[in-house]
């Protein structure tokens, strides 16, 4: 079946800011996921990605969680090479995603890392960054006030008007679009 026109707006949108989508079935997810991510260095997940630790660890590749406790999180966030973080919401008209906290380390995992891997439900694509600001108000006090907005990877042009990339948080983002059912 051809994708919607949400679903494929967004993923034009997301490679013109310099994000890759990965349109994705939920059954081909895991596979997609691992290789996405260096097996040699851990990889953060949030609270709800935390389903993807012990499929994971399958795969030969460390998952720490970014609510684990101090000493355990401390060394990981030292060597990660991929946070995988899940989508409050994203807008099609300009490749953004929402993240946040869903239980903790969002903004952790989406700007430590090299690599920002995103698992985005395709029934999560808003038309218009507006519907997905109204989904961060409504969803904010559920959120602990913690959200990121986040548009292609990490870049800034202050150094010498020269565009940068990676200076400031991830090198690489990459959204995983998961395809409802049927599509």
């Amino acid at each position: 079946m051809p994708l919607s026109e949400r679903t494929s707006m967004f993923a034009e949108r997301l490679r013109a800011v310099g994000g890759v989508p990965y349109l994705v079935r939920p059954p081909d997810l895991l596979d997609t996921v691992a290789g996405l991510i260096d097996a040699h260095r851990p990889v953060l997940l949030t609270p709800e990605t935390a389903w993807l630790a012990s499929e994971l660890d399958e795969w030969g590749i460390e998952a720490v969680i970014t609510s684990a406790a101090p000493a355990e999180l401390e060394p990981a966030l030292r060597r990660c090479g991929a946070g995988v973080t899940g989508c409050v919401a994203a807008a099609a008209s300009t490749g953004t995603v929402l993240v946040g906290p869903e239980g903790g380390g969002g903004g952790l995992a989406s700007s430590l890392p090299e690599r920002h891997v995103v698992l985005v439900r395709e029934s999560d694509i808003h038309a218009t960054l507006g519907e997905v600001l109204s989904v961060l108000a409504e969803r904010f006090g559920e959120l602990d006030g913690e959200a990121v907005l986040i548009t292609g990877p990490s870049r800034t042009a202050d150094i010498e008007m020269m565009s940068v990339v990676g200076v400031h948080g991830p090198l690489s983002l990459d959204v995983v679009i998961i395809l409802a059912e049927g599509a």
